[in-house]
């Protein structure tokens, strides 16, 4: 941590952050004034996750609230709603929904999976910006 302070104030690195893969590390990192950015597991059916919704969707909150950056990962559950249109379509839109997740980070199998995640995305998006 000490290192990347040290080249953040040179300014070869711009943010520090962590990936955390347990809700009391998820809590920590949103308690964590060193910490610029965090990758999150965040779904809406907890899968994958570091805890069920309902206690992991109030940290994200909290870091974001903190202005620490908010990275989703395992949107698709990693690969579990796959063969599931209709969970893809709601995890992407509750996890967009939130309001408070800036970016997303999601592993393809095949080059169409890319076009469907990106399609359901502006799917969601349109209908977030309309209801807006």
């Amino acid at each position: 941590m000490n290192i990347l302070e040290k080249l953040k104030k040179k300014g070869i690195v711009r943010a520090h952050g962590v990936s955390c893969h347990s809700l009391p590390t998820l809590q920590a990192a949103a308690d964590e004034p060193w910490v610029d950015s965090v990758n999150v597991r965040i779904n809406a059916y907890g899968k994958n996750m570091d805890g069920p919704v309902a206690k992991v969707e109030p940290v994200v909150r909290k870091l974001h609230k903190a202005g620490k950056g908010v990275t989703g990962m395992k949107l698709i559950g990693e690969g579990a709603f796959r063969n599931s249109d209709e969970k893809r379509d709601n995890s992407i839109r509750y996890v967009l929904g939130l309001g408070c997740v800036d970016a997303m980070v999601v592993g393809f199998e095949k080059l169409e999976e890319i076009d469907d995640f990106a399609a359901r995305v502006r799917k969601v998006s349109t209908a977030l910006i309309k209801k807006a």
